[in-house]
């Protein structure tokens, strides 16, 4: 008696090896067609070249660079935009050499902050009041055109060679409140102006007589 068991294995058993083949073609069908397109289509999980070791890459930042402070301790001098300049104007300088050339015992000074050569006195009560700092600010922006001392720098006067913008209100303001602080500190203050600049006599005759 024929085993139909027998006959369905046996057939199976021929047809394996057939269906082998069509399972590798179709897989050999598969990967011809992935590698053939362009490698930007490619669907594998792989970058397209490897670097072994890449070079270190600096990264581009979309934000602007901090602008650094000019005020700044460390900005270098490169960056700074100063330029040098005369402290005394031509006018100016034509006084101060009639100054010297009038009074040869002196030393002439100019232009000299009034915190250089005036303190305040020392009364407990102003630091009590707390004045301190306001008396210091009084005459911290303010400065003279010429100071005049003798030898051992013990101040003579001080002296302003004004020119036409001490008419205004405001300068006149703040040349009174200058005189009053010298007037303090018992220094006296003289005032010429450029446009009848005095001369070298003149000069001589006002120091003398005071």
């Amino acid at each position: 008696m024929i085993n139909p068991v027998e006959i369905i294995f046996g057939v199976f058993k021929q047809f394996v090896p057939l269906l082998l083949i069509l399972v590798a073609i179709k897989v050999a069908v598969i990967l011809f067609r992935e590698w053939s397109k362009p490698k930007q289509f490619r669907t594998t999980g792989f970058p397209d070249t490897i670097e072994l070791n890449p070079p270190d890459r600096q990264t581009v930042s979309s934000s602007k660079p901090k602008s650094v402070s000019l005020a700044s301790p460390s900005t270098p001098a490169e960056k700074l935009p100063y330029e040098q300049c005369k402290p005394l104007t031509a006018t100016e300088a034509v006084f101060y050499y009639r100054l010297v050339k009038a009074l040869p015992e002196c030393i002439i000074l100019p232009q000299v902050q009034l915190s250089r050569f005036i303190k305040i006195k020392n009364a407990p009560w102003y630091k009590k009041a707390g004045q301190s700092y306001a008396l210091q600010n009084r005459i911290a922006q303010q400065s003279v055109d010429y100071l005049v001392c003798l030898k051992d720098f013990t101040i003579v006067a001080a002296v302003e060679l004004d020119d036409k913008s001490h008419g205004n209100p405001k300068v006149k303001q703040l040349d009174n409140k200058k005189e009053e602080s010298l007037r303090a500190a018992g220094i006296e203050l003289i005032r010429w102006h450029a446009e009848s600049m005095p001369t070298v006599e003149i000069i001589y005759k006002r120091f003398s007589t005071s």
